[in-house]
Formats: C-alpha cells, structure tokens, sequence
C-alpha cells in the first residue's frame, strides 16, 4: 500500500528542476527506452530472504517512475527493479551528476564542502581512535575532498570513484585516486586502517559481497565507517519529506537497525551509530546478532511524517512545485530559459 496518493506514478518531479536537470532526465529516460539501461530485480530480501514486500512509492522525486518497497519481514527499503551494474556504471559517469546537482563537472564550492565533511568523519572516528599517520581508504570518493583532509593529517590515502572528471579533479590537487570500484584497490593490494562508505552504500546493488570484498583490505581491528541517509532522519533532512529522499541511484533506505542486520550477516559489529546514519563497525567474528524486524517501527514512522506534512501547508507547496517545473518546461521548449533564468538571478541579486 503506498504511503500516500503522492507517491503514485504521475511523471512529475517533486523537486524543481533547472535546465540541466531536465536535461539529464530526458537523457536517462531515452537510454531507458532505448534498453541502454537495463534493469534487474531482487527476487527475495538481501537480508532475511523474505518474499513479502509491501509498496511504498511508484515514482522517484524526479519523477522516474521507480517502485520502493520495504520488506515486511526485516523492515529493509528497497528499489525493485533496479539498474544492473553495467547501466548503474554508465550512468554515474554520464548522468548522476547533473541530475543530483545541476553540475557535472566537480566545482571548488563541491570540493570545499568535502573538505569540511572529511573534519567531521576524521572527529567521529577519532573517538574510537587515534586518526592520524594511518592508512584511509574512500569508495565512492566523488573529488576527493573528504581524503584531502586526512591527508592533511598526515594519513596515507587511497580513493576510487565511477565519475572519471571527479577523479581528475582530485587527482589534480594531488591525492591518490583511481577510476573504479574496490575491486581496484584490491588489486593494488592495499591494507587499511580505515575503510570509508559516505552516501555511497546505499547505491551499491549486492552489499554482501561488498562487505567481503571490504574484508580483504581491511586491517585487524580497522573500521568500516558508514553514513547515509537514514529514513528515520526526516524530521531533519529532504524537507521532512520522504519522497523527497527517493532517488533512481538509491538501491536501498536504512534505518540503523536494517543496517546492522545487513552488515551482522558479513561480521560486521556496530561500535558506534544514530540514525542519521554516521556508524562505525568492526569485523569481530564472534559476535552474536539476531535479526531485529523494523518493519512496523519503520512504517510507523513514514506514516507519521507524510501526517505531519498533510497538517503543514504542504498542499500549496506541492502545488507551486509542480507549477514551476510546467513553467521552467515551457520555457525550454519556447527557447526563452536562459534569459528568463538571466532574468530571475538579477532580481534576486
């Protein structure tokens, strides 16, 4: 059952999208109807095997049509069908970027607030241990600024990424990266002290064998730090608006309980976590972990937020929404955009 009437497939965003945006939709959309982007499905739960899945959503904050369930047997989120690997890879290097921000080429404004993000994991992680003069590795490293910190530190760095102009962009400020998934840095045969995952796990399609793979280049007693959106972070994130957080790269939506049961399944012991998600595990092949299901919890917790936006002005918003993505359309299809958006920028000035 879908959490409400706006998360049926309509083709409209939920978000207003600038020119690029479109452009990058209408581009994902023709490769998809191409069969250039293939999908593939999750036949039965990654965490608990369970095949009974309860729908959420038929549509994406783009206005992709996507469907998300979450299982009613472990509480996990997921995006069914999905892309395949292949069509995922393509996608980062042509699309993600400018569909998510407008811009696919890395910026200084984009690196700087890497860097500011890197202080903050380096202070997390430093509260388990000390953070300097070891080896960190990123996956998903986008441009790299979040390593330039712990470089700064006097760490030894090593990232990779599928955008190939985020990757030159870092290697030109002169950190050690690479185009590729962690099958690269497993080839490189590289120990680390430090593995980081920021909002990149939840893209990834078979986390399973992402953790063993994590495995074979993490240190004894190295960490594995985590952070992503969390679902029951949305009284202070997308706008208190789930729908807002459903995105076509997003393969799954954790609650720290649903990532816990994922990554116990591989060893993975939670140290420390909240549900914003910033987590820090450990492998410890000892531990004992039974499966907690938070599917009622969970679904509550939607049903309780999508309430609260029906008492806010929400319809208006939602309405304006859609009114702006018709007009910036017509803009673009009249030839007009960029001197009405010329226009609109001098006025806000």
């Amino acid at each position: 059952m879908l959490i409400s009437k706006r998360f049926d497939f309509n083709q409209l965003p939920s978000i207003i999208l600038t020119k690029e945006q479109l452009d990058s939709k209408r581009e994902v959309e023709k490769k998809i109807k191409n069969k250039k982007y293939i999908f593939e499905y999750f036949t039965s739960c990654p965490i608990c095997n369970s095949k009974s899945f309860e729908i959420l959503s038929k549509k994406d904050r783009y206005g992709f049509k996507l469907n998300t369930y979450i299982c009613k047997t472990c509480g996990i989120i997921l995006t069914n069908p999905h892309f395949n690997f292949e069509s995922y890879s393509k996608f980062y290097d042509s699309e993600y970027r400018s569909l998510y921000s407008s811009s696919k080429k890395p910026t200084n404004m984009f690196w700087e607030a890497q860097k500011k993000q890197g202080k903050r994991i380096w202070k997390t992680l430093s509260t388990i241990k000390e953070m300097d003069r070891k080896t960190i590795v990123e996956v998903g490293v986008g441009a790299g600024g979040i390593l330039e910190y712990f470089k700064q530190r006097g760490n030894i760095i090593f990232g990779v990424d599928l955008g190939k102009e985020y990757i030159s962009f870092g290697k030109q400020k002169g950190l050690n990266l690479f185009y590729g998934t962690i099958d690269k840095l497993i080839s490189l045969r590289i120990k680390a002290d430090v593995v980081i995952y920021s909002h990149v796990l939840e893209h990834i399609i078979d986390i399973k064998s992402e953790l063993k793979k994590i495995k074979k280049i993490l240190k004894k007693n190295g960490l594995l730090y985590i952070e992503l959106p969390g679902v029951k972070n949305l009284e202070n994130s997308y706008e208190m608006d789930f729908l807002k957080s459903i995105q076509n790269a997003h393969v799954y939506y954790f609650t720290l309980n649903t990532l816990q049961n994922l990554l116990a399944k591989e060893n993975f012991k939670l140290i420390k976590g909240n549900e914003k998600i910033e987590a820090i595990f450990i492998i410890d092949p000892n531990m004992n972990f039974s499966l907690k299901n938070d599917y009622i919890i969970t679904k509550s917790y939607l049903n309780k937020i999508e309430k609260k936006q029906k008492k806010s002005l929400f319809n208006f918003y939602d309405f304006k929404i859609r009114l702006i993505n018709i007009i910036i359309n017509i803009t673009i299809k009249l030839g007009i955009y960029d001197f009405i958006s010329m226009i609109y920028k001098k006025l806000r000035c």
